[in-house]
């Protein structure tokens, strides 16, 4: 049986047996009383059936003062020392682009800054590769920049 209040789409049903009314906040001086909720409809009682058995979590075993708990699983602490952070050579690969051979110092450049994002994102191994990526770039161009200058010279000399 359904009860529908005036100007209302939603149906209202009659209080339950058994249950009470929810409790409220204490009236405020000064304001008018709130209405209450009405009783919400719940599931009647099923014969024949046991409640659930909720298990504990815990349970407390004692024999001759030993204390045993069953059912809480082991903790383990694991303590992860930080990785030391790898050299990002930024300041060298700069230095190769300006005054070396420019596209190996711009890769070296890219390489460096992939060196802290990588860092940052708590992937040490590939931080690592980045910073010798950037090494041998950085390498490659002082070696490429002096024999380029070698060649330039003895050319120019000649």
């Amino acid at each position: 049986m359904n009860v529908q209040l005036p100007g209302s789409a939603q149906p209202v049903y009659p209080p339950q047996p058994g249950s009470s009314a929810q409790p409220g906040y204490p009236p405020q001086s000064g304001f008018a009383p709130q209405p209450g909720y009405p009783s919400q409809p719940g599931y009647p009682p099923q014969s024949g059936h046991a409640p659930p058995h909720v298990p504990q979590t815990v349970q407390q075993v004692q024999q001759s003062s030993t204390v045993i708990n069953v059912g809480v699983p082991a903790t383990q602490t694991v303590v992860l020392t930080p990785s030391p952070h790898p050299p990002n050579y930024l300041f060298l690969s700069v230095f190769t682009c300006l005054c070396c051979v420019w596209p190996l110092g711009l890769a070296a450049i890219v390489y460096s800054c992939m060196v802290d994002s990588s860092y940052g994102a708590g992937d040490y191994a590939a931080s690592v590769r980045n910073s010798n990526i950037a090494k041998w770039l950085n390498v490659a161009s002082i070696l490429c920049g002096i024999i380029i200058n070698i060649i330039i010279v003895v050319s120019v000399s000649a």
